[in-house]
Formats: C-alpha cells, structure tokens, sequence
C-alpha cells in the first residue's frame, strides 16, 4: 500500500507559476476533529485543561463514530488517523475513489456527518426528528459510555 501525501495536479509543482491552467487532479479527503469544537459538551472543560476531564474519552468516541461511519456508510477501507499535535486528530481517507471527489461530494460527507449544528448559545440548531436515522441508531452504542461518564453527574441527572 502507499500513501500519497498532497494534491496531484495538472502538471508538476515547480511549474505552478508557468502553467496557465494548474488544477488538482486528486486530493486527499482529510477531516480535522479538534478537541476545542466540542467544548461546549465539556463541564470542565479549559484552555489550560485542553486534555484532562474526559477530553481523551470524548475525542476517542468521537474517532470511533467517525471511522464507523466512513466504513459503514460510505464504504471507505483505508483509514489512518493520526494525533494532530494539540488539540485533536486528523483522519486521511486513503481509498483511492476519495481522492477523486468532488467539492460537492465532499461537502455532501461533511453535511452527513454533521449530526448537531450550532450550540445554545447559538440561533442555528439541527433538529433531531423521530423514527431516528439508522446511522444515529447504529452509533448510539458507541456514544453510551462517554455520555454516563462524561456527562452524567453521579446521581444520574
């Protein structure tokens, strides 16, 4: 197996500049999960503390879903993560039919997995609605741990 690391265009990067029409003819499909978009799910949560209170717990629920979605969903097999350095992970999709996406069909994944939009402090919410997506239902399980250890108080309220 390889890993292509950077975008293949229309001719070589050197000649970027005397190239009159220089395009990406593939690209990675790379997701970014900081830690720091998730903080208004953190009781305890600091700048100081960016790894302490459950954020490892919550960043690896985050991965698992995301992974499981990636596969089951979309049907992706290659998948590396890697810890991005401070505040999360980055997840390369190394299918090599990820790599021909379209701007659209990317941001197609993105706005899949987008579950929750905004915050309560925000105007913008995403509507939760029943019978539940069987993608949501399928995950729940993976999201049960972290909920009761990282958001539930000890008497369960």
């Amino acid at each position: 197996h390889k890993i292509d690391i950077g975008a293949v265009y229309s001719a070589p990067a050197r000649e970027h500049n005397a190239v009159k029409n220089f395009i990406p003819l593939e690209r990675e499909l790379v997701f970014d999960l900081d830690l720091t978009d998730y903080v208004d799910m953190l009781p305890k949560y600091s700048e100081a503390s960016i790894w302490s209170h459950g954020t490892w717990k919550l960043m690896s629920t985050a991965v698992k879903v995301m992974d499981s979605i990636l596969r089951n969903d979309f049907g992706y097999k290659n998948i590396l993560w890697v810890f991005s350095g401070r505040r999360g992970v980055h997840c390369w999709v190394c299918d090599p039919g990820a790599r021909h996406l379209e701007d659209r069909e990317r941001k197609a994944i993105v706005d899949f997995l987008t579950l929750i939009v905004g915050n309560e402090n925000s105007n913008e919410r995403t509507p939760l609605s029943w019978p539940i997506h069987p993608t949501i239902e399928r995950i729940m399980p993976l999201l049960e741990d972290t909920f009761h250890s990282l958001m539930l108080s000890e008497d369960g309220q």
